[in-house]
């Protein structure tokens, strides 16, 4: 499934079951084999991530402060390859609760073939 506002370049390869979350951009060429997380970057042949999309959500009108939420998260979830569940217990700790977190979060939930890094 493609979320919302989603924005994918040209001829990027997607397989079959991956979801993409909403506001995820996804650079030209780039090959997914994994769920793209919402609000994050994506590029190269075997795709990894970049960050989140502070331009993309800016322009769709994104709070300044939940932008630098979710780039804190980010930093949080992926920092030293550790595991996602660490990751995300984590930001619920330290990070105020917001619609935006809370829908990057539950994305983690509902994944079945795994989360891109």
């Amino acid at each position: 499934t493609v979320g919302d506002h989603a924005i994918l370049g040209g001829f990027v390869g997607v397989h079959q079951f991956v979801r993409i979350g909403p506001h995820a951009f996804l650079g030209a060429k780039s090959g997914i084999d994994k769920d793209v997380p919402p609000y994050m970057i994506t590029s190269g042949h075997r795709a990894k991530l970049y960050g989140v999309n502070r331009v993309g959500l800016a322009r769709s009108g994104f709070e300044k402060d939940r932008i630098d939420g979710l780039k804190k998260a980010f930093r949080i979830i992926w920092r030293d390859n550790r595991r996602f569940r660490e990751g995300i217990r984590q930001v619920r700790e330290e990070l105020p609760p917001f619609p935006e977190l809370e829908v990057l979060l539950s994305f983690f939930e509902g994944s079945k073939r795994g989360i891109m890094r």
